[in-house]
Order: C-alpha cells, then structure tokens, then sequence
C-alpha cells in the first residue's frame, strides 16, 4: 500500500500560468521564486515585490504574501491544498565540478538551474542581486554584488544607442525627464505609483561625484516633462482613431495615465512662491478640445506654460510662443518643442506687446491674490482694459485680462483661472471677483462657455483649489450676458460629458470660419453672414448638490436671462462703451453692463 502524497496549503497560480515555489538556501534563508510565464506578469510580480535576478530567477525576499495583495493581481489566485514536492525546493550547496565529480542536485531542485559553481554560492546566485526599477525602455536594471548594473527584458521603443540614462547614471539634469521615464513606462500598464515609487528611484540612481542626489520635487518635475512629452507624441494618433469632432479617446488615455502617476507629495520654494501646480492631463485635453479646430500656420500664446501640457495636439504648423518664469521648466519646455516654438524665459507681465496678435490663446495662470507674489500688503491693481480701468487683487484675473488683448478680434482664448475662494466648492454662482471679471468680458467679447470645476480634479497635483474654465471668442458687443448660474465638473466624468456637449456647438472660432471657403453647410453660412447663431437646444439638468431645479437652457451655453447683479448700469454711450448692435443680433444698441467697477 502506497503512502499518502503530503501536501501543503498553498497560493495556485497555474491559471496565470505561475508556479509559487518556496526555496531554502543552503545558508538555512527561505525565499519565493516565482516560474513559468514570469515574463507575461512582470509588472504584477514587480508589484507584489519580486525581483529578477541577474541569472533569471524571479524573486521574492520573504516567505510568504498576503493572499489578498496577490489577488489584486492575479484574480484568479486561489488557496488549495498542493502536492510538496511540487512547492518545496531546496538548493544543494554547490560543489565545484571536477572532471571526475559533478555537481550533485536533489531530485527537488529542477527549477533552480545550478550555474557558475566556482565562482559563487547557490545564495549569491539565486538572491543577491538588486531590481533598481524600469529604464524608458520598460527593460528591468539590476545592480550585482560587485555593483555592476544590468538589463533584463526586450527593449521597446526606439531611443538609439544603449547610454548611461539606460543605466539608470545621471550625466546632467537635463537626463532626468529620461531618467524617470521608467515610471512613465509602469504607469502606461497601468500599475499605481505612488511617492515610495520616487522615492525608490531617486535611491536607485547612479550620480557623478560630488553631486547631490535630486530631490523628490525634482523627479516629480522631470516626471511631469516626461509625461507631457510623451502625450504630445502619442496625441495625434489617439485623436486619429477616434474619428470624433471632440478627442475622446486622447482625453480617457491622459485620464488612465495621470490616474497612476505618483500623486505630487512635496513642494518646494518655487512651487509655492511661483503656484506651479501643473495642468492636470485630462484637464489640459478638455481645454484643447473647447479651444476648437486650429487652421494652419495660426499663432498661439501660452503665457504661463510650465512644461507644455495645454499645448498638447495642436496643427504641426502653429506658431506656439511659450512664456516661462521658471528657467528649469523654461529649458525642458524649450527641448520639448524643438524648432516647432518660442521659448521666452521671464514673467508674461514684463514682455513687451507683440508685433501682432496671436489667434489663440491657452493659458493656466498661478491663482491666488497678488500680495502671494510680492506685490505689498492687500494690493490691488488697476488693468486698463477696453477703456476701463479694471480693479483686481487677482494675479489669474490680471494674466488673463493683459493676454487677452493681445489676442486676434476673433480668434479665441481658453483660460483655466481660481474661483471664488479656495476652499469654497459651491461653483454654480460666480461670486465676487469673479463676478465682476465675466460682466466686464461679456460687455466687450463672446463669453461662449464657463465651467466651474470642483478642486477634487487638482488634487494630484498638490492643491485642491476650485476652479472656472472660460471660454472667450469673437470681440464685440450685443453678445449674451453670463449667466446666472454656470455648470459644475466635480469628477472627471462630469468634465468630458460637459466637454463633449459644448465643443461640438461652440464649434470653430470666427477665425476659421470666416477662412472657410466656399460656405458649405448653413451653420457657417450663418456666421459668414454676420448672424448670431441661435440659442443651443437644451438637455436634461445634471445633478447639483442642495438645487431645486435649473433654469432652462443648455448649462454654460449663455443663453440665459442677463445677470443682475450688483452695482450700476451707465448708459450706453458713457465712458465710449457705446456703439452700434452686431449685424444680426437684433434689438436696440446694448446698455453696458458696469457691474464690475466696485462702490468706493
């Protein structure tokens, strides 16, 4: 009668093709070592701690795992009971090969290949080798005893020469957006970052003699480059396979890739003293997607760039100039345009007045009031703008109101400025300051569009400050007021919808309509007649926190009543704010509307 075969209680993964083998070293260690189709599930194996050694073995330092951690990423994990020899290995001690010896192997050590028995142990080989992360190429770099580093896995993409940024050795600062790339990599097959994953990298990198290590804010920068660099290549491509008039597919692609991306932990000097919390991904596509189709050869203004993110999928042709205080983002954005831009190196506010308009203009300001900047105590600014001189205490409201009259008569801008207050979420009711700022915009341009967004969207970045969207076309008079209450973005989801709504009837600017010849459909020739488009259908109200209901009306189409706010109405002629109706917009000449000047 035959005895019983032992088992063990142990992790199957045969569904994923895997074999968990727990391993005793001859120094007495216990290990995991993971075989079979390791090379399918290295970001899964990389996430539950495995590490590839120099000889191939996939290893993990202790020995055990939480069954949960494993189903997170095998979910077809299962616990049953497993024949012994079939999870147990032990690794002889080697003994060197002698023309009349060789080596001896239990019968239970078949998945541990014994190798190079006269220069180390069994131990060494199995488990002295250290993972230092993922180069841009997606290969793993190792580093041996010795502190020799190496790659294991196929290169993807196409970098040229293997060079010490593949290493993971930092030459010059300008490496890092490189340097970090393997992240990049980790987070395109959608494995959560988190700031220990910086921070291991930063422990991983080799440096020059005498130099310092970067700071964790530093590889959160070059990680932010090496983030918009990569989209900016990528965007074309994913708009082309969406064949839709908004870019659906570019905006879930920067969602699922900011969604894994290290969330912004640290903040310098700078950050606070320049408010460089950078456009998120997916916002940057919504702006882009509101901006509209952009003909060839337009200019286009970005006065506040940062490292380029709201540049992302415009014409190859355009006339990008990107303004930069900070010099270190300024060189990286320089880099990443290459001859298709201008870099100017400064504060947007000190740059002379261009040659002549720019046709569009794309702008994320810091938000915040200007005693944050070094301006003195409550200070307040007065912007000459249309003949009026505007108060603010706002560094975003100023930007926009300096930039926008550098802009073509019908072209269009898109700004993404604070709102109200902070910490104040309540965005359906512009209040304040902000207040002020679209009743001075409505009386002289086409506001087509306000979005209020919940600061929950800025959270990675480091801040969760609420935000307004803005839309501004055609300069003129007779357009309709702001309304009374705008929509509120407070996930992505809601965003896009918005988005995907608004863009397509907004349509192109009046720029590139009146460029469009011959007049094919009745839209366009609507507006190369000079009349105003008809109000948009309106949809079924979304949701909003404490509401009764919503006016009628499609939500920041601005076709609602006038907003009656505080403060005095002039007459029309007063201050020559005056003039003659739109063609085609009807009605008697418009009264201006002077409710952004305050009471003294």
């Amino acid at each position: 009668m035959s005895e019983p075969i032992a088992t063990v209680r142990w992790i199957d993964l045969s569904p994923h093709g895997l074999t968990l083998h727990a391993v005793r070293l001859p120094s007495g260690r216990a290990v995991l070592v993971a075989a079979g189709h390791t090379a399918d599930h290295g970001a899964a194996l990389a996430a539950l701690g495995f590490r590839r050694t120099r000889q191939g073995h996939v290893v993990h330092p202790e020995p055990t795992l939480k069954f949960g951690d494993v189903r997170r990423h095998f979910p077809q994990a299962t616990v049953r009971e497993m024949p012994r020899d079939r999870v147990v290995r032990v690794v002889p001690t080697v003994v060197p090969p002698t023309p009349s010896l060789a080596p001896t192997i239990a019968p239970t050590t078949e998945a541990i290949p014994v190798a190079d028995a006269a220069r180390a142990t069994a131990d060494h080989r199995v488990h002295n080798a250290t993972w230092l992360g993922l180069n841009r190429r997606g290969q793993s770099v190792h580093e041996d005893g010795a502190e020799n580093r190496y790659l294991v896995g196929d290169p993807e993409g196409d970098f040229g020469p293997l060079t010490d940024v593949d290493y993971l050795r930092l030459t010059t600062d300008d490496d890092l957006p490189d340097l970090v790339s393997g992240l990049l990599w980790r987070a395109l097959q959608e494995e959560k970052l988190g700031a220990e994953d910086l921070a291991q990298l930063g422990r991983a990198l080799a440096m020059p003699a005498g130099q310092d290590t970067p700071t964790p804010h530093a590889l959160q920068e070059a990680l932010e480059a090496a983030s918009v660099a990569y989209f900016r290549a990528h965007h074309a491509r994913l708009d082309a396979q969406d064949g839709a008039s908004v870019p659906t597919a570019a905006f879930h692609a920067a969602r699922r890739l900011a969604g894994h991306l290290p969330p912004v932990a640290t903040r310098s000097g700078d950050t606070l003293a320049l408010a460089q919390f950078s456009t998120p991904l997916p916002l940057a596509v919504a702006a882009r997607a509101l901006l509209g189709p952009v003909g060839a050869g337009r200019s286009v203004l970005e006065p506040t760039a940062g490292h380029g993110a709201l540049l992302l999928g415009l014409p190859a042709d355009a006339r990008i100039t990107a303004v930069e205080i900070d010099p270190d983002r300024a060189r990286r954005l320089e880099r990443l345009l290459g001859g298709t831009g201008s870099v100017i190196t400064g504060d947007i506010l000190r740059q002379a007045a261009p040659a002549s308009p720019y046709d569009y203009v794309l702008a994320n300001p810091p938000f915040g009031g200007l005693g944050r900047f070094g301006t003195g105590d409550r200070p307040q600014r007065r912007v000459a703008f249309e003949q009026v001189s505007f108060p603010t205490r706002r560094l975003d409201h100023w930007i926009l109101l300096e930039t926008l009259k550098q802009r073509h008569p019908q072209g269009r801008a898109v700004y993404l400025i604070g709102a109200d207050h902070p910490r104040q979420h309540d965005l359906e009711t512009p209040a304040g300051g902000s207040r002020y700022l679209l009743n001075l915009l409505a009386d002289h341009y086409h506001v087509e569009a306000v979005i209020g967004l919940h600061g929950h969207l800025y959270g990675t970045q480091g801040a969760r400050y609420p935000l307004r969207l803005i839309v501004i076309g055609e300069r003129g008079t007779g357009f309709p007021a702001v309304p009374e209450t705008t929509p509120v973005a407070r996930d992505w989801d809601e965003l896009w919808t918005l988005v995907d709504t608004l863009a397509p009837r907004i349509g192109p600017s009046v720029l590139e309509r009146a460029s469009v010849t011959p007049v094919t459909d009745a839209v366009t020739a609507t507006v190369a007649a000079g009349e105003a488009l008809a109000p948009m259908a309106p949809r079924p109200a979304t949701r909003h926190r404490g509401r009764a209901g919503r006016r009628g009306g499609v939500s920041g189409t601005l076709c609602r009543p006038q907003w009656r706010g505080r403060g005095l109405d002039h007459d029309s002629g007063e201050h020559g704010h005056g003039g003659e109706p739109r063609p085609g917009s009807g009605g008697s000449p418009p009264r201006v509307r002077r409710r952004y000047l305050r009471r003294p």
